[in-house]
């Protein structure tokens, strides 16, 4: 999908949207060619950075097919009756729009961005953003800023660094690293399933 060059100039837009099919597959909107919103990767139901698909989806079915390498498409079946589709507007923002014969109009079922933290990058590297958290953004447990003077202003893009892993070397008086499990989170972009 292309968004059009403004809500009244029908041209090319600054974004587009589509399937990155691998090594395994999101939906992405880039603006100018860098990504501007991801979906977090497709876990064979549901995607798992849009929190609010898996009651949302519960009457509809999607399945990805792949069946050429670097190409990829969803087949979206509904189990009932609705006149649906998806625009990509011009400031970028993906929404889904169902036909309500209630209000006789298109009505905005879905959209990409909740909130400017859901932009691509917002909360930088080993960042995350916490909607009642203040900051908006804060490093995972372990990570520290990057640049404390950049998040002292409220630009969180440099994102959080660790200074040294323990790596099972446990340095006198400090906790060995260990894996956190969290929650309501996408997982890292580019990211690898590993089989177990």
């Amino acid at each position: 999908m292309t968004s059009w060059r403004s809500s009244n100039d029908p041209g090319p837009g600054r974004f587009t949207c589509g399937i990155e099919p691998s090594p395994i597959s999101q939906t992405v909107v880039w603006k100018d060619g860098y990504p501007y919103w991801r979906s977090g990767p497709w876990n064979g139901q549901v995607f798992n950075g849009v929190s609010t698909m898996k009651s949302f989806y519960n009457k509809r079915w999607l399945h990805l097919v792949s069946d050429h390498p670097g190409s990829g498409y969803f087949i979206f079946t509904l189990l009932n009756s609705v006149l649906m589709y998806y625009h990509l507007n011009a400031s970028g923002i993906l929404l889904e729009k169902t036909w309500s014969d209630k209000i006789r109009d298109w009505e905005v079922t879905w959209t990409s961005q909740e909130s400017e933290y859901d932009l691509y990058g917002k909360c930088g590297n080993f960042g995350v953003y916490y909607a009642a958290g203040r900051p908006m953004c804060s490093c995972f447990p372990g990570f520290d800023p990057r640049s404390d003077h950049e998040w002292d202003e409220g630009n969180w893009t440099s994102g959080c660094t660790k200074t040294m892993m323990q790596c099972g070397r446990k340095i006198f008086g400090e906790k060995e690293d260990v894996f956190l499990k969290m929650s309501g989170v996408k997982l890292p972009d580019k990211s690898n399933w590993f089989p177990m």
